[in-house]
């Protein structure tokens, strides 16, 4: 037990080190002595998303440019991978790579174990020097984003250490023709509302309206979560529908779960039957005999990210859960198109975790973490490589990157 504290407490020095930490004061996440697994099954599974998005790339943003796609996954009580969110936006790249070499010098690999993952900080790296080699890179921080400082600092030096050019800012005052802006942000911050807060993104969209500057990873439309409801309910996808093969869209459906655009004045097709938004189904709270819930939700804004505007309905009572959804309905009257999708919550496995202690001299042992699996996809034609994953796991539905959060680097474990 001694020697397992003594690891713990080696990873969390190492990560002191680094400078990785939330907050002011800032505080370490918590740290396990152990790797995070997943089993043979689920790594083909990540794989097999992985495949399907140079399609739905394709038919979402026409697009086969080299780029950026992170999938925010949880397990359900099967263990099957079930996707949350897809997110363009590059942050902790190179944070995730630092973690799993030092797990790799504290703990090694265990045996009956592989690592199939080469770093994605690393395979950004070779990326941007295939690809902009010679040119100024400049990691524009956007107002949310400064927290990650550090990190994006720690980046800029690592990507210098490949050849490129590149450096930091937060204003984006240093912007010239010809760089590349490497992005931290989504197309949101670039909108004029936003301008006296990020007048960097002011700047950027001029020099990018002008075709002066080039950004990566380019913006891209399935971080507007929108794009799940044209794979279940495509006649319903308030414009936003696109091509896809039958069997791609099936496959999609079984990481997906059923998704509906959160409109008023439509019949809600869910499970063979026609359902208004007033019906209990939705507005109440239906319970079995045992007077468990047998329908429970989660409201998630199309364009949120980092789970921003989410409600579970099995967080709140059954008049704040009503209050919720009506104003989610009520927005949409502008003729904008839905600012919120609706999905049945997905019954998520539970793990048991081991983490070191506030004081640094004991472990403790907890039940009920769930977890999100962050998988970084590169993407470049038909072309797809898993960079890395790694687990943060959270006793709450809405799990996040957190002080109060156990981040493990992810590893696979053979079949036996």
């Amino acid at each position: 037990m001694e020697e397992i504290i003594r690891t713990a407490d080696e990873i969390r020095r190492a990560l002191w080190h680094y400078g990785f930490a939330y907050g002011n004061p800032p505080r370490l996440w918590r740290v396990s002595p152990k790797w995070y697994y997943l089993w043979e099954q689920q790594w083909q599974q990540a794989l097999a998303l992985g495949q399907l998005l140079p399609k739905l790339r394709a038919a979402v943003d026409s697009s086969d440019e080299a780029t950026y796609l992170r999938a925010d996954f949880t397990l359900d009580r099967r263990g099957y991978l079930v996707l949350f969110e897809l997110n363009g936006t590059p942050v902790w790249d190179l944070a995730t790579q630092l973690v799993r070499e030092t797990y790799y010098r504290s703990v090694g690999l265990p045996e009956g174990s592989f690592d199939p993952f080469p770093g994605a900080a690393k395979t950004i790296a070779g990326l941007l020097l295939k690809k902009f080699s010679g040119r100024r890179l400049v990691i524009l921080l956007s107002p949310d984003r400064l927290g990650y400082g550090a990190e994006y600092r720690l980046l800029a030096r690592y990507l210098q250490s490949f050849g490129l050019c590149c450096e930091v800012s937060e204003t984006g005052e240093s912007l010239l023709e010809g760089d590349v802006v490497y992005r931290t942000f989504t197309l949101a911050w670039l909108q004029p509302q936003s301008a006296k807060v990020f007048p960097g993104g002011q700047r950027l969209g001029e020099l990018l309206s002008g075709g002066k500057l080039d950004i990566w990873p380019p913006f891209t439309r399935l971080e507007d979560n929108s794009w799940m409801v044209a794979v279940h309910n495509p006649e319903t996808a308030s414009g936003r529908s696109f091509a896809l093969s039958s069997s791609d869209r099936q496959s999609l459906k079984g990481f997906i779960p059923w998704t509906f655009p959160v409109v008023p004045e439509v019949k809600i097709p869910f499970k063979g039957r026609g359902y208004s938004w007033g019906a209990e189904e939705f507005m109440g709270r239906r319970l079995d005999n045992s007077g468990k819930e047998t329908l429970q939700w989660v409201l998630k804004r199309c364009n949120g990210g980092q789970g921003k505007g989410i409600a579970f309905s099995s967080q709140l009572t059954a008049i704040e859960w009503r209050n919720r959804l009506l104003g989610a309905l009520f927005p949409v009257a502008n003729g904008d198109g839905p600012l919120y999708v609706i999905q049945p919550e997905v019954p998520t496995l539970e793990h048991k975790v081991v983490f070191l202690n506030e004081a640094g001299e004991g472990l403790v042992e907890a039940d009920g973490y769930r977890v999100r699996l962050c998988v970084v996809y590169l993407v470049e034609g038909d072309s797809v490589e898993v960079a890395d994953i790694d687990a943060t796991l959270l006793d709450r539905p809405l799990v996040h990157g957190s002080s109060d959060a156990v981040a493990m680097p992810v590893i696979v474990r053979k079949k036996k």
